[in-house]
């Protein structure tokens, strides 16, 4: 944890520096969801903010995610703290080194990678070494992913592996035009798989609706998680949603609401700092984790 508070300090010295350096991507958001069923309430309330920037040859950013579960008396918790470094090699390729603590409650686990990237037209293809650090137990492993990104429409594919571990691959595909945006996205691992597709119509430029199915196969065991709702853009970029959920379990369904606060300007340029996976990525898929 030290030398990540170390690199995200060095990263906002850099990015205070406005004559040398360009801030090219800011995002956060809040959220709160409750679902409650027999008188027991599950509560979320998760957040991350992230930033990215550019100074010369190197691309600099920083993301902070974490949620809080409370059920009953009992309480889990789940943070990510992480900082990535780029520099261009050339116009085309980009080396990257990066840094990543992942807080389960007691437990935490170190993320150290190292990897390239190279872009030609519209597609970026990326590999990355990852050594993992849990209770002074260093694991090597290894990321792979290949994206295809346009203004409208991005898709990728990825797998990830790691010494005596399920390998993990993920896929998506998005397009975001004026009027609508759809998303679809999976994880797939040997017990746990997760479908997720979520969608907005703006009815007017400060106005949308949302809606999103989720599907996850988790040790065998089913669970369907809906949300329909509004959102209403307060500021530029500034959107607070609403939405009415329901979570499907072995036929039972829970019902509750959730409520969420979203601010996101430009565009990432390292694509390695929404590709390369950690645990929480894996957990924040899980319905009482996600937040959605």
């Amino acid at each position: 944890m030290k030398n990540i508070a170390i690199a995200l300090t060095s990263l906002a010295a850099i990015s205070a520096a406005p004559a040398f350096a360009e801030t090219t991507y800011l995002s956060f958001d809040l959220g709160y969801s409750e679902l409650s069923e027999g008188g027991e309430t599950l509560e979320t309330l998760s957040g991350a903010a992230a930033f990215e920037g550019k100074t010369g040859k190197f691309t600099y950013g920083a993301e902070l995610a974490g949620t809080e579960i409370k059920i009953g008396g009992d309480e889990a918790n789940v943070s990510e703290i992480s900082a990535i470094l780029g520099y261009d090699i050339t116009p085309a390729i980009t080396a990257f080194v990066g840094a990543s603590s992942v807080e389960f409650d007691t437990e935490e686990a170190t993320y150290y990678t190292a990897g390239a990237e190279y872009a030609f037209g519209d597609f970026t293809v990326g590999a990355a070494y990852i050594t993992t650090e849990v209770d002074d137990i260093d694991t090597d492993g290894g990321q792979a992913y290949v994206d295809y990104d346009t203004a409208a429409l991005d898709a990728y594919f990825g797998v990830a592996f790691a010494e005596d571990e399920d390998e993990i691959y993920f896929a998506g595909l998005s397009r975001d035009v004026d009027t609508y945006e759809v998303d679809f996205d999976t994880i797939i691992v040997e017990d746990l798989n997760v479908y997720t597709l979520s969608g907005s119509y703006n009815v007017r430029e400060n106005i949308r609706v949302n809606a999103s199915v989720d599907y996850f196969d988790i040790d065998g065991e089913d669970l369907t998680q809906a949300s329909i709702g509004a959102g209403y853009m307060v500021a530029d970029d500034i959107w607070v949603d609403a939405s009415y959920n329901t979570l499907e379990i072995d036929g039972e369904n829970v019902d509750g609401f959730g409520l969420a606060v979203s601010f996101e300007t430009g565009d990432r340029g390292l694509r390695a700092s929404e590709r390369v996976m950690t645990a929480y990525d894996v957990l924040a898929a899980v319905p009482v984790f996600g937040g959605r």
